[in-house]
């Protein structure tokens, strides 16, 4: 044999072992979150009295939907012993402000604030949002949770029975709340499928894999790493509020209720644009993810492995089918796990949805490895590498923050 002949044979093997291992790696993942979704989710909120300490809830608010007055109402009837809610809004002509007056005028007796007006700290629309409520909140643990999230009575409890000495950031793994609608279905399948997988299994190892839809933490953690302020240069601020509280020494956890995402805003281009914008962070955060990320998606990695099995032509398309069904089961399992009960539309659906996110999924990670530029809160941002950003028009950002910006905070 001549020797390139060898090196031939080298990669084909190289290759085939590589597959392998990492196939391995995934279903190892698979079973890690499995094992801890039914360890971790909808079990008993365990905290004592004494170690209930009082919390402020920010609260980030940018227009309205369908579903915003409920998902608001579910925080002003938190059952917890003392907690103040700051309703942060940015523009004083924004009409989610009418909205939160009606509410605070029919709950006067929640502890809860409007503040209008942002600070203009940096390029992160949502720290702007939230600065002004930061430097006046009146406790030392703060949750910050996005407008569309949900909440059951119990989760502020929940929520703070982690935030044990030596835990510096509890999150929520985002899910959404069943609504009308097959895209809805869609939404539910990725984030308690793929998603969750990932998220799930990192959890479980103690590595921080953070979203910033819902974090508790505490004021004193964030005044050591410079304030709230020093993470408005990146877009991706949960990763790096994440790695730079373990980079203290002190670790992250997981909490047992997820995040119900419940938006009146919502359809399958909206999830696209989403899913595409987060891609791309990813991207710009841990670089490492343009080889490993298309690999995880399960038709790409079951592709791989039928043709590292080429050679035995005659199983290769049986491998690949029974590939699909494996990763279809696991996922139905681990789906029922976050939901804490069976799923509330029929199976077929769940199949059809689950194909359509497969299928989609590798093509929006491509669309997102060729254009660095994502648009957030009507603003269009150019990342860079490490998560940072920048407005790649800087004359109407000037023009925007002269208008958000130009009058006195205002606290209702």
């Amino acid at each position: 044999m001549r020797s390139s002949d060898y090196v031939a044979i080298g990669l084909f093997y190289s290759v085939w072992i590589f597959g392998l291992v990492y196939y391995i790696s995934i279903i190892f993942c698979h079973v890690l979150s499995i094992v801890y979704s039914k360890y971790i989710f909808h079990s008993e909120a365990k905290c004592c009295p004494e170690d209930l300490q009082p919390v402020t809830i920010l609260k980030p608010l940018l227009g309205t939907d369908s579903n915003l007055v409920h998902n608001l109402m579910t925080f002003l009837d938190l059952d917890y012993p003392k907690f103040e809610i700051l309703f942060c809004v940015q523009d004083s002509t924004d009409p989610v402000i009418k909205v939160v007056n009606k509410l605070l005028e029919s709950r006067p007796e929640v502890n809860a604030k409007l503040i209008i007006g942002g600070k203009s700290v940096g390029i992160n629309p949502k720290i702007n949002n939230l600065m002004p409520g930061y430097l006046v909140a009146k406790y030392e643990h703060l949750w910050i949770c996005d407008s569309g999230i949900m909440v059951s009575k119990d989760t502020l409890r929940e929520l703070v029975g982690h935030m044990q000495p030596g835990v510096g950031l509890v999150h929520q793994m985002p899910y959404c709340q069943s609504r009308p609608g097959f895209h809805s279905i869609i939404e539910q399948i990725y984030f308690g499928g793929f998603h969750a997988r990932t998220y799930v299994a990192s959890a479980s190892l103690g590595i921080p894999c953070v979203t910033g839809q819902s974090l508790l933490l505490r004021k004193s953690v964030l005044e050591r790493m410079g304030g709230l302020s020093s993470f408005a240069k990146y877009v991706g601020e949960d990763y790096q509020l994440a790695r730079q509280i373990c980079d203290m020494g002190l670790t992250v956890r997981m909490s047992g209720r997820p995040a119900l995402q419940n938006s009146g805003r919502y359809s399958f281009g909206l999830f696209c644009n989403r899913m595409e914008r987060w891609a791309k962070l990813r991207l710009s955060m841990l670089p490492i993810l343009i080889l490993a990320e298309p690999l995880s998606e399960t038709a790409p990695l079951g592709i791989y492995v039928s043709l590292a099995l080429l050679y035995v032509r005659s199983i290769a398309f049986v491998i690949f089918v029974l590939h699909l069904i494996a990763w279809m089961m696991l996922d139905y399992i681990r789906i029922c796990l976050v939901e804490g009960e069976s799923l509330s539309f029929p199976l077929s659906h769940f199949v059809v949805a689950w194909l359509l996110r497969e299928l989609t999924g590798p093509f929006i990670f491509v669309k997102a490895l060729y254009d660095p530029y994502v648009r957030w809160h009507h603003r269009m941002f150019r990342l860079n590498w490490g998560g940072t950003a920048e407005s790649i028009d800087e004359e109407q950002t000037a023009v925007d923050d002269k208008k958000i910006y130009k009058t006195e905070i205002h606290i209702v």
